[in-house]
């Protein structure tokens, strides 16, 4: 979920595990190592998998196992970006040796992507990704003047992330009353002179973080039909649908879906085509239901993975955009973690990258078709806080805003 909100200036709020020795539990009450020992039996049973109670590794012949993961790697606007950087791409190649397919999404840096396929190309050496698509806008000189004289007054000499924090916190109004051009001008140049953005003003076509798409999907088998990828209207954000045929030894080829659905921006207002944030959202998932449908036939095997900004209001959760929720899972695709004793939250209040104030939502999804299935089971994952080193000392942290989802399916 990709939120900017008041309290965080053009603060991107990404609403958008693995375990370490001090984490705390899953509430799914499982972890990777866990899993990958005294829980194998009882899933296998579960599952009703002898394979995998033998050999513990994906593409044995009876699972197959995806996941799906928010890392938060917004610079500049997320917090201690850099610092968890490592443990985030440390983390994700742990958790491939337990996957055949990975989507993550908020990799807005193409290094920070290449490093992910290069820790994981052992497990999962086929990956997709979507090249940027550049933005334009401008700042007229008033717009400039205004903004500039409050930061010079308040914020003065401070750069990126600093930047973006005092901002949020002195000059929120200003900010707020930026055309969305400027804005997105002045979000792409936070570590330079504000003058590279002078212009002619208005809405432009604004695309943070240089026009790049978050979302990546990595592939232990390969990929039949993976050059096909789907824009999205989106307004501020660039978004896509990466899509790719799975070819799975002995059973059905999988289609695979990976996507982030867009949120509202709070500071930013919406000058997008489709009237507000909620129904730019509604389109999105018409556009990905359609896109659906022109790639796969009734029956077919399918998996849709993603943060959705969107989930249910049940099981102890508190619903976002729970309308266009119904309409994404409505009739052919299904949401079984809901059905599960172990239902969780992905983003959740006593994660200690949220506000302790934020209510219990689901926002990440593993989403399959109405297919003809084998067993399923979805847990939480990559929930455990870690380590990291800051330059004010040593913190305990999560991975990311999000917690993320694995869903195994197993057949006999």
């Amino acid at each position: 979920m990709l939120r900017l909100n008041l309290l965080c200036v053009f603060h991107v709020a990404l609403v958008l595990g693995c375990s370490s020795e001090m984490g705390e539990p899953s509430s799914s009450g499982t972890s990777d190592r866990e899993l990958a020992s005294s829980d194998r039996e009882k899933l296998a049973s579960e599952l009703g998998s002898t394979q995998f109670a033998a050999h513990g590794c994906p593409g044995a012949g009876e699972q197959f196992r995806v996941a799906t993961f928010n890392a938060a790697l917004a610079p500049d606007f997320a917090p201690y970006v850099a610092e968890r950087r490592p443990a985030i791409i440390d983390a994700l190649a742990d958790s491939a040796k337990q996957l055949d397919l990975m989507c993550v999404q908020e990799f807005w840096r193409e290094t920070d992507f290449e490093s992910l396929r290069n820790a994981t190309q052992a497990e999962l050496p086929h990956s997709l990704r979507r090249a940027p698509r550049h933005g334009f806008g401008s700042c007229t000189l008033m717009e400039l003047g205004q903004l500039g004289q409050c930061l010079q007054s308040q914020c003065p000499d401070v750069m990126g992330a600093q930047l973006v924090e005092c901002a949020t916190q002195h000059c929120a109004v200003e900010v707020a009353s930026l055309s969305g051009g400027c804005l997105g001008c002045i979000m792409n140049h936070l570590e330079d002179d504000m003058t590279v953005c002078a212009g002619a003003g208005g809405k432009g076509d604004p695309a943070i973080f240089e026009g790049a798409y978050d979302v990546g999907l990595l592939s232990r088998q390969p990929m039949i039909d993976s050059e096909v990828t789907r824009e999205l209207d989106s307004y501020f954000v660039r978004m896509a649908v990466l899509y790719a045929e799975i070819a799975i030894p002995g059973h059905p080829h999988l289609h695979a879906f990976c996507t982030h659905l867009g949120s509202a921006l709070g500071v930013v207002p919406y000058a997008g085509d489709h009237g507000s944030w909620e129904s730019e959202h509604l389109h999105q998932v018409t556009q990905l239901r359609d896109y659906i449908r022109e790639k796969t036939t009734v029956g077919d095997w399918v998996v849709v993975l993603g943060d959705m900004n969107a989930g249910p209001d049940a099981r102890g959760l508190v619903g976002e955009w729970q309308s266009n929720y119904a309409a994404l899972v409505s009739d052919d695709l299904l949401d079984p973690y809901l059905n599960q004793a172990n239902v969780a939250c992905t983003w959740c209040p006593n994660n200690t990258l949220v506000d302790d104030a934020s209510t219990p939502r689901l926002l990440d999804h593993v989403l399959f078709g109405a297919f003809e299935r084998p067993r399923l089971r979805v847990e939480r994952i990559l929930d455990r806080r870690v380590l990291l080193g800051t330059a004010n000392g040593a913190i305990s942290s999560h991975l990311s805003d999000h917690y993320g989802l694995r869903a195994t399916i197993g057949w006999k």
